[in-house]
């Protein structure tokens, strides 16, 4: 009787054909599975951070670290906050202790990569060498040596900013104050920010994006970027990410972009008046997490 020795071409085919739907099937659970790990391991890294602040409070008299996201100070008058990224200011103010986040929180961070969120497409190229000089970081490629850092995530405490009408005041001691909010740290979610104008940006990946590179890598890292024209009430916004914020007490929680409000920096210390667009240092909007202050 003749032997069989090899697969017919039918058979190939169809052996071919089951490998490619099963690659189908596999694949974006694969990247499914990639996106969820992204988003523990941030979810972590904001627990760690909210960790690291509030033992630096347990030993400075329940007082949390000054918020550095200020901008230049050449009188009283100038006295403003910007971005909430912020990990190092250019121009500290007198109450300041620290000009960078790295002066207060290196003792209680074992790794600094926890202020990074594990999602951006490129990391900032000199993150390890910022973080150990901390107040006296000089970029090696620049003139300047006061240059500014940006991280991934937005970190409220003892931040001002302007919101609904009414000032932003994120919490300033372990157990608050009237009229402070309870959220500690977020993920970045913004419109016309450092870097990009005109554009969404968010350290979060989702379909449809494009990568926004900062000026020549000097200040920050890359985030993702989400083209629109114009930024659009909260509710309105099709763009489909999730991301995290940590709390006060601890607690870290998911939420949407439809479930975020309007933040502005604020130009005067009481958080009264938000940066006036046409500003040259406007550092764009921020959406954060819906959230009442909760003393």
């Amino acid at each position: 009787m003749h032997k069989r020795t090899g697969f017919s071409l039918i058979e190939l085919l169809t052996v071919i054909s089951a490998m490619v739907l099963l690659i189908g099937i596999t694949v974006p659970s694969l990247n499914r599975a990639r996106s969820y790990t992204r988003s523990l391991i941030s979810a972590r890294n904001q627990r760690d951070i909210v960790t690291a602040v509030t033992l630096f409070a347990c030993e400075h008299d329940q007082q949390f670290p000054s918020s550095v996201a200020v901008c230049e100070k050449l009188d009283r008058r100038s006295w403003r906050w910007q971005d909430p990224r912020k990990l190092r200011t250019c121009y500290p103010h007198q109450r300041m202790e620290h000009s960078s986040v790295a002066g207060y929180l290196d003792p209680y961070l074992e790794d600094s990569t926890r202020l990074a969120c594990p999602s951006i497409p490129q990391p900032y190229p000199f993150w390890h060498e910022a973080w150990e000089a901390g107040d006296s970081w000089d970029h090696p490629e620049t003139e300047s040596t006061q240059d500014p850092v940006f991280g991934s995530y937005c970190l409220y405490w003892n931040y001002v900013g302007f919101q609904d009408h009414s000032p932003f005041r994120g919490p300033k001691t372990l157990y608050g104050g009237p009229g402070e909010s309870d959220l500690l740290v977020s993920d970045y979610f913004g419109y016309d920010g450092v870097g990009s104008r005109r554009l969404y940006g968010s350290c979060e990946l989702t379909n449809g994006v494009g990568v926004e590179a900062v000026e020549n890598d000097t200040v920050a890292s890359a985030f993702w970027s989400y083209d629109n024209p114009s930024p659009a009430c909260p509710e309105d916004i099709a763009i489909r990410i999730r991301l995290n914020a940590a709390y006060t007490d601890g607690h870290v929680k998911s939420y949407f972009p439809n479930n975020t409000q309007l933040m502005k920096a604020a130009e005067v210390p009481d958080g009264s008046r938000p940066y006036p667009k046409y500003d040259p240092r406007y550092p764009g909007l921020f959406f954060i997490p819906k959230t009442k202050a909760s003393r």
